[in-house]
């Protein structure tokens, strides 16, 4: 039988690869943008400029990875100056702050743009082919 230590072990594993996921998504899309850009053949129906939406939700997943670790440094270091104020030893999240809230969100945010910029991307893809 599992325990609990052994189920937030997998989350964090879990939360660690569906972060790089969107991170190599993300920036995925946004070479191939790049390659568009500065490259003289591409397919017909395939252009930099036919691929802006995929790249706007790119940049926002980016985006929303980056302020969710900013977010969670701030609130980890705050938790920490109550602790060493409080002389505890042992804390709580509280998950109504809208520091903890915030940073729950954008966990999805990002993983919700990258999964939606994947998405439009292929089916760009799909009506490029002939």
């Amino acid at each position: 039988m599992a325990s609990k230590a052994d189920l937030f072990k997998d989350l964090d594993f879990l939360s660690e690869k569906l972060s790089d996921s969107s991170r190599k998504i993300a920036f995925g899309i946004l070479a191939i943008w790049w390659a568009l850009l500065i490259g003289d053949k591409h397919p017909p129906n395939l252009t930099s400029q036919s691929i802006l939406g995929p790249i706007a939700l790119a940049t926002l997943s980016i985006f929303a990875d980056f302020s969710q670790y900013a977010i969670s440094y701030f609130y980890g270091t705050r938790l920490l100056r109550e602790l060493e104020k409080s002389g505890s030893e042992t804390f709580q999240f509280d998950r109504t702050t809208i520091l903890y809230r915030a940073r729950a969100s954008l966990f999805f945010c990002k993983h919700l743009f990258a999964g939606a910029a994947i998405a439009w991307f292929v089916v760009l893809i799909v009506r490029a082919i002939p």
